[in-house]
């Protein structure tokens, strides 16, 4: 939830700086960034034997998505 939380700031930041981004790509950027991360994150995590505990990371992540990108969404549009 912080990474949105900032990059909405970085957009605001932006926008007063008159850099800001039209309005359907200013939700994309946000959106983006509300997103789970990647599954590479678990063969990734294969290298230093924390595959499991990296593949339930990735699943809390996807669950949780669920509730706060449809709030995101619900939000921004």
């Amino acid at each position: 939830m912080v990474h949105p939380l900032v990059t909405v700031g970085a957009v605001i930041l932006f926008g007063v700086l008159g850099l800001g981004l039209a309005g359907d790509l200013r939700i994309a950027v946000i959106l983006s960034a509300a997103i789970p991360m990647f599954t590479i994150y678990t063969v990734l995590a294969q290298e230093t034997g924390h595959e499991g505990l990296a593949s339930l990371a990735l699943l809390m992540a996807t669950v949780a998505s669920f509730v706060t990108l449809n709030v995101a969404i619900f939000l921004l549009v």
